[in-house]
């Protein structure tokens, strides 16, 4: 059974996380919840026996966890996330407490790319990524600090893979429906004209050219 501690327990996403562990451990015991950390109510047993704590470093100790899943703020996961991977306790970070002002200026922004930024910033650093993340910042400087807390060299690069392989497999998935169905159609004409088999380009036992194009 997996022990899950959780950090910023009393938040909307903390509790819903919380509830979804306690239903999991009443229906199919697979997790269970042994660490509930928050600035608020310290002490009170708000999730059944799991005490609010307030120090994440003691809570960790105490309890164990083999999780943590933390919804705190930008301005604390940092801290924090090195504090789970010094007590090697496996880190789920989904950072929170974005101001609307900083959403806002994100939205403004999202479609207005800043390419002769990003451009000579990517000359600088020789990394396109951060090279728009930096062009991004620019354009939004009040959530600059926060962007790369999502926007990080793999969540870019592999979604990207995944939206290219996706769609290349779709006109891969066309193409070979219909190499599919003329070969179906060529096996099922030819079924019963013989020929000579081969193997390793050597003469081998008749067979059929419909069989062979099946193969």
């Amino acid at each position: 059974m997996i022990k899950v501690g959780v950090v910023g327990a009393l938040g909307k996403m903390g509790s819903e996380v919380i509830k979804t562990v306690i239903n999991n451990n009443e229906t199919k015991n697979e997790m269970t919840l042994v660490m509930a950390v928050d600035k608020f109510r310290t002490g009170e047993n708000v999730y059944g026996d799991v005490i609010i704590e307030s120090d994440i470093e003691k809570a960790i100790e105490a309890n164990k966890p083999d999780v943590v899943v933390d919804f705190t703020q930008p301005t604390t996961v940092f801290e924090n996330t090195k504090k789970y991977l010094n007590a090697k306790v496996k880190p789920v970070i989904g950072t929170t407490g974005l101001s609307m002002e900083q959403i806002e200026e994100l939205k403004a922004n999202a479609e207005n790319v800043n390419y002769d930024v990003a451009k000579e910033r990517e000359r600088i650093v020789r990394h396109d990524v951060m090279a728009h993340v930096y062009a991004y910042g620019q354009q939004c400087p009040k959530a600059k600090g926060i962007i790369h807390l999502g926007a990080t060299s793999c969540y870019v690069g592999d979604n990207t893979d995944m939206i290219v392989m996706a769609e290349a497999l779709e006109i891969v998935r066309k193409k070979l429906v219909n190499v599919i169905s003329e070969l179906a159609g060529f096996a099922e004409e030819y079924k019963d004209l013989p020929t000579l088999a081969f193997t390793h380009f050597q003469p081998a036992q008749p067979t059929t050219v419909g069989k062979r194009a099946t193969l």
